[in-house]
């Protein structure tokens, strides 16, 4: 889970978002913009739609997404970078989303 770097070792970030879709036709228009972003950025993708079942806390959402990049820092500079903002706009009226960045250990 930890990247060394010289001696240091980095531990890397996260990007959790939980997702309710309200209009399809327009949060498609966000996850293409959304990709290029990550792309961009180098974030490896390990959970992006596909099936789900909710266990336990809120089910209104209905898509999971999971960022991997080399570190917490860079997950921050992805969530603030201009090319995921831009995306982001694009969300709007398209999709809920709550978004968590955390360190991985």
């Amino acid at each position: 889970m930890a990247t060394q770097w010289g001696s240091q070792i980095m531990a890397k970030g996260y990007l959790i978002a939980t997702i309710t879709i309200t209009d399809e036709t327009a949060y498609q228009r966000y996850v293409k913009a959304a990709t290029k972003a990550i792309e961009e950025v180098g974030c490896r993708v390990l959970v992006r739609g596909g099936r789900m079942a909710v266990k336990e806390g809120n089910e209104s959402w209905n898509r999971v997404v999971v960022l991997e990049v080399a570190s917490y820092e860079q997950a921050l500079n992805y969530y603030d970078s201009s090319a995921y903002q831009e995306a982001k706009a694009l969300r709007s009226g398209a999709a809920i989303a709550d978004f968590v960045i955390a360190e991985g250990g």
